[in-house]
């Protein structure tokens, strides 16, 4: 009896150390996994820094664009306005000359 007493101790330590083995090798999975997951999630932000910075370079390009062409509107303005004080005084003059003949 004591012999079967003894095989049965040794069976359930053996069983306790399967389920040992069998949890640390889950534990092996699923810390793989884990590191699998951060290592996505890190090339994930590494592609949203990315996409980030090149918006933040197009939305500066663009900035640059509009105040361009402001200063482009701003120097046309004024040529506009030069060249109707001309035709003013062109047609003034040219009323002259006409009144003249």
């Amino acid at each position: 009896m004591a012999a079967f007493r003894d095989m049965e101790e040794v069976s359930y330590g053996l069983l306790s150390l399967l389920a040992a083995n069998r949890a640390e090798a889950q534990q092996r999975r699923l810390l793989g996994r884990h590191e699998q997951m951060v290592e996505r999630l890190l090339e994930m932000q590494d592609g949203a820094d990315r996409q980030l910075r090149e918006t933040l370079a197009v939305e500066e390009e663009v900035a640059q664009s509009l105040l361009e062409l402001k200063e482009c509107t701003r120097l046309g303005g004024t040529e506009l306005q030069q060249l109707e004080v001309e035709l003013q005084k062109a047609s003034k003059e040219d009323s002259c000359l006409q009144a003249r003949l």
